[in-house]
């Protein structure tokens, strides 16, 4: 079907701006048991969908589709099997539900959702980046990354990035 056009297809300007919330863990596992089978990741895309949602429209420039966002999935079986150290992620689109106003719908349409890409393996996308973490030198990894994210490819793919892969715990 294609992904919408938003704002954040564009060229990022030099008046970008950046903002950051924090949410107590025991809070998001909460708001997790209202949907069966979500997961902690798939409340803070409901989340972000929400803010977004709410972003386009104060600006009245929220689409009529639902905006797509790429999302880092934690590739290594849960089987404790892959003794290999180090990173094993993958990525994926998620639709973020920025159509429905209800949140608890919302979370439940990005459940289902990605509860379908995962069991998919999220298509071919994923595999190839997981292929490419464990096979290509970061420098390389990197100029793939500017690829898939440069601006022709990237708005018909997904409007944005979304993680909430932790990093350093100093």
């Amino acid at each position: 079907s294609g992904v919408p056009v938003a704002r954040f297809n564009h060229r990022v300007s030099p008046h970008r701006m950046f903002g950051a919330a924090e949410f107590p863990l025991v809070e998001l596992g909460r708001l997790r048991r209202r949907v069966d089978g979500a997961t902690i990741n798939d409340v803070i895309l409901a989340i972000c969908g929400g803010a977004l949602r709410r972003y386009l429209l104060q600006h009245r420039d929220l689409p009529r589709d639902t905006l797509v966002a790429v999302s880092p999935i934690n590739a290594r079986p849960r089987n404790g099997q892959d003794a290999v150290s180090g990173n094993n992620l993958s990525a994926m689109t998620v639709e973020l539900g920025t159509d429905i106003a209800d949140p608890v719908a919302r979370l439940q349409a990005i459940r289902n959702y990605t509860r379908e890409a995962k069991e998919a393996k999220a298509g071919l996308g994923a595999r190839l980046l997981t292929d490419l973490t464990r096979h290509i030198p970061g420098a390389t990894l990197a100029g793939v990354a500017r690829l898939v994210t440069n601006e022709r490819i990237a708005r018909n793919q997904a409007n944005l990035i979304i993680t909430n892969v932790p990093g350093p715990q100093f």
